[in-house]
């Protein structure tokens, strides 16, 4: 976000900064309220597979700095993505299919 840090954010009207900017601003504003659990909804819907990884790779790495626990939705994400994470829970139609170590 350095190359954005003096654009505004963008609302309806106004553009701002671009969608991967926009959901990297709201990983870091749930960053710094250092809740003890983080719940981040989809949060790589719409983003290609390098920057969802950063993304996901950041929030892992921030949560155990920051000893907090995210809680993270993913559609369909890659092996990759599912490797950064020490435990996953797969639901299909509201029912658990796995739940354990990646």
């Amino acid at each position: 976000l350095t190359n954005a840090q003096n654009t505004i954010a963008g609302d309806e009207i106004f553009r701002g900064i671009s969608g991967g900017e926009k959901k990297r601003l709201t990983v870091g504003e749930m960053l710094f309220m250092r809740q003890p659990v983080m719940l981040c909804d989809e949060i790589t819907t719409g983003l290609d597979s390098t920057t969802a990884f950063r993304i996901v790779e950041g929030i892992c790495r921030s949560a155990k700095t920051m000893q907090t626990t995210p809680i993270v939705t993913l559609l369909q994400p890659s092996p990759d993505l599912i490797g950064l994470f020490d435990k996953i829970l797969v639901l299909c139609e509201g029912h658990v299919i796995y739940h354990g170590p990646e």
